[in-house]
């Protein structure tokens, strides 16, 4: 039988590429809800624009479909009845930043699922990739799950898991991109089957869990660190937003510019370009955050958006 979904999440490529799945499979939107930030549904416009198939916006207009930004859920008394007056029979929660209240996941029931970009029980919590790159699991096991929803974050019976793998050249951007192609996949097929009452939801192991919420300084480059670890940071997490170096003020960088040499026992060096300081096994340098690197940077993940299909 033909379903008809609420989706709750941030708009960009998860929700976009669940969307398309959804209706591909002969399914129905009721509508989109998100509390994204205003920055990033601008983005989504311009995507709308630029690469339609990874917007939320132009699948709205595609398929026919309103769009609604909410406040946290918990706090909204109307929730429930808004809920309930789209006439969805399932909940689907795509990179939603707020818990869903027990109120309005009583209306769905079981039908209330979410994606997680990761391998459940492990790594819950708000930023999991971050956390998974950190400690370069994400070479190994990088997930999309879709899981159930109750009312504690990420912690729902697991319905599927989907692999996601890193490229070889470490691009996370692409990654991101991945895991939304991921979702995709899970919605047209793992969802579907287990809508229909073919896949029995496994609940999580709490003994194998584990929680990721890695702070701003977690990305910092340290004196302490070698070489390598601060290569794989800059080649991973510095393609996605500038990172600073822990006691250099005002400086971000981009990227991993070489070993200089062994340490030299000397401070920190500054230049137009680029960055140098000891790390625990070398003297680095680094690339430098400069003017126009942003607009630079957009580019590239437009580039990655446009050659990367949703499913």
């Amino acid at each position: 039988m033909p379903w008809r979904a609420l989706i709750v999440g941030s708009v960009g490529p998860v929700a976009a590429g669940v969307v398309h799945a959804w209706i591909g499979a002969g399914n129905g939107v009721a509508g989109l809800w998100h509390a994204s930030s205003p920055g990033f549904v601008r983005r989504d416009r311009r995507l709308a624009w630029l690469v339609p198939r990874w917007s939320v916006a132009a699948s709205a207009r595609r398929y026919r479909f309103p769009i609604r930004r909410v406040p946290r859920l918990a706090t909204w008394p109307q929730a429930a009845a808004a809920a309930e007056a789209t006439g969805a029979d399932v909940l689907i929660s795509a990179y939603f930043r707020y818990l869903v209240p027990r109120q309005v996941l009583d209306i769905f029931g079981p039908r209330a699922v979410n994606f997680h970009p990761a391998p459940l029980p492990r790594y819950r919590g708000p930023d999991p990739v971050t956390a998974m790159v950190l400690d370069r699991s994400i070479l190994t096991d990088g997930a999309m799950t879709l899981h159930v929803l109750n009312e504690a974050f990420d912690q729902g019976p697991i319905v599927a898991r989907e692999p996601v793998a890193l490229s070889s050249d470490l691009n996370i951007g692409r990654y991101y991109l991945a895991l939304a192609q991921g979702a995709a996949r899970l919605t047209a097929g793992a969802l579907q089957h287990y809508l229909a009452g073919e896949i029995a939801p496994v609940p999580q192991d709490d003994g194998q869990a584990t929680y990721a919420k890695p702070s701003d300084e977690s990305w910092d480059l340290r004196p302490d660190m070698t070489a390598d670890e601060i290569r794989w940071r800059c080649r991973t997490l510095a393609r996605r937003r500038p990172i600073r170096v822990a006691g250099i003020e005002s400086v971000t960088v981009t990227g991993f510019r070489g070993i200089v040499g062994p340490p030299k026992r000397e401070l920190p060096t500054v230049g137009g370009l680029s960055v140098e300081f000891d790390a625990a096994d070398a003297r680095v340098s680094l690339w430098r955050k400069v003017p126009g690197i942003s607009r630079i940077r957009r580019l590239r993940r437009l580039a990655d958006l446009a050659g990367t299909p949703v499913s």
